[in-house]
């Protein structure tokens, strides 16, 4: 397995972690507050986009209440787009990896993403409730003038944590409106402070891209080497399961292809609004962005090339697919 699969010390994420921002996360215990089990009836569906997978699949339907407008464009700009790249993902995973190991450590490479954010807003909220509770304010104070409930259709677990994530984004923004509003936050910090939460969601929905658009490649590079060993197999025992896996991966390249194919570059996922509503903190963070858009951008060509490079009676070994997946 590739080690950038399981260390990404130097990703934007990491760095944002280690800012100086002017509202760091404590090093304390984590819990999530009580408000995230909180939801009512009303619902919305605001995006463009609304992913369907194109098979039958078991789905629940689950409500969510976003209050804070920062975290309400968010979920617009990301939610269904991610939900898609993941479970996408994890229907190529078995396929590219052929061994249970190596598609735990492809679906470990995503979890590793969603827990450090998880981390860090687990670590705002706590320290920022601490502040509160230690002068006698109250965690419920204020209310919001247009909350919106969204009622969402989840089809893998893993878009569920993230929904989970946007949740806990908005509970950390409330509590941080709440401390400005108490006078223990400055305009500037609660700004600075909003903004590294957008970022941050940013960064995770651009790996979760990334890590898909790559697994879209290795699917079709893993799809001509069951080709040339169908080819290749003297018997029909053989050829049987590499015509179920070719079977199998024509299936999600029809869907992509239905959608208009994979796209080259990530969605914008909300960074031309926040050039707009906070350029001079946009500005500073071009050469982050610029950081991770390269990396991507690097592997997705590298699998591109070795692609093209491959004759049809080629391939690399499934294993190496997974693992050029997760670079």
């Amino acid at each position: 397995m590739n080690e950038l699969a399981t260390h990404r010390d130097s990703s934007p994420s990491t760095e944002l972690a280690n800012s100086d921002h002017a509202f760091q996360t404590p090093d304390m215990p984590r819990h999530r507050p009580a408000s995230l089990s909180v939801a009512t009836l009303a619902g919305r569906k605001s995006d463009d986009y609304i992913f369907e997978p194109r098979e039958s699949t078991f789905f629940f339907t689950q409500q969510t209440t976003l209050r804070s407008r920062p975290v309400q464009v968010a979920f617009d700009r990301t939610y269904q787009r991610c939900q898609m790249a993941l479970y996408e993902t994890e229907l190529i995973a078995p396929i590219i990896a052929r061994d249970d190991d190596k598609v735990r450590a492809l679906n470990g490479a995503i979890d590793k993403e969603l827990k450090a954010l998880e981390h860090y807003l687990d670590g705002e909220c706590t320290r920022a409730n601490k502040l509160l509770q230690d002068n006698g304010k109250s965690l419920n104070a204020g209310e919001y003038t247009n909350p919106i409930t969204h009622e969402t259709r989840v089809y893998t677990p893993r878009a569920r944590v993230f929904l989970m994530l946007l949740q806990l984004a908005d509970d950390t923004i409330t509590t941080y409106a709440r401390l400005w509003l108490e006078g223990f936050m400055g305009e500037v910090e609660f700004k600075h402070s909003v903004f590294s939460i957008r970022m941050r969601l940013i960064y995770l929905a651009r790996d979760i891209w990334g890590i898909h658009n790559r697994s879209y490649l290795a699917l079709q590079r893993a799809r001509r080497k069951a080709i040339s060993q169908r080819n290749e197999a003297k018997d029909e025992s053989s050829r049987k399961p590499l015509e179920t896996t070719i079977k199998s991966v024509d299936q999600i390249l029809l869907a992509v292809e239905e959608r208009g194919g994979i796209e080259a570059e990530a969605p914008d996922f909300g960074v031309e609004e926040l050039a707009v509503t906070d350029p001079n903190l946009m500005r500073q963070e071009k050469p982050k962005l610029a950081k991770q858009a390269s990396k991507i951008k690097k592997s997705v060509e590298q699998l591109r090339a070795e692609l093209d490079a491959t004759n049809d009676g080629a391939g690399a070994a499934p294993d190496e697919d997974a693992a050029t997946a997760v670079q």
